[in-house]
């Protein structure tokens, strides 16, 4: 069941198609991390794929590692190498992940990054 939020969200999109006076049928929306908002687009537009912001998502993760307390240097050194899983193939994400992952465990303190990965 929604909650208000996402009727709330369902119902301003449906505003904005209506006040259009288009047949809107996107393909693909790129849009912020907002469950909600996601959710309202999978609701009106249910062909269109949903896509993350690149900015938002750096964002989210960023404020993640701070949550869990990692340094300044630790989140800087994940960072760097995170940000090439968004050009590399779609086929090798997972192996890029991996790496990442060995990249953060080789330079950084295991036990503060627990927290982090069990969220991502």
């Amino acid at each position: 069941m929604q909650n208000d939020v996402d009727r709330f969200e369902i119902d301003v999109l449906n505003c904005i198609v209506q006040a259009t006076d288009q047949n809107l049928s996107p393909v693909q929306v790129v849009c912020d991390f907002e469950t909600g908002l996601i959710d309202a687009i999978q609701v009106q537009f249910p062909d269109a794929k949903v896509g993350g912001c690149l900015f938002h998502f750096k964002q989210a993760i960023r404020r993640k590692m701070m949550k869990c307390r990692l340094s300044t240097s630790e989140i800087g050194i994940a960072m760097r190498p995170g940000v090439m899983l968004t050009v590399i193939p779609p086929e090798y994400v997972d192996r890029g992940v991996r790496w990442v992952k060995a990249t953060i465990k080789s330079l950084c303190s295991e036990k503060r990054w627990q927290g982090f990965w069990r969220y991502f």
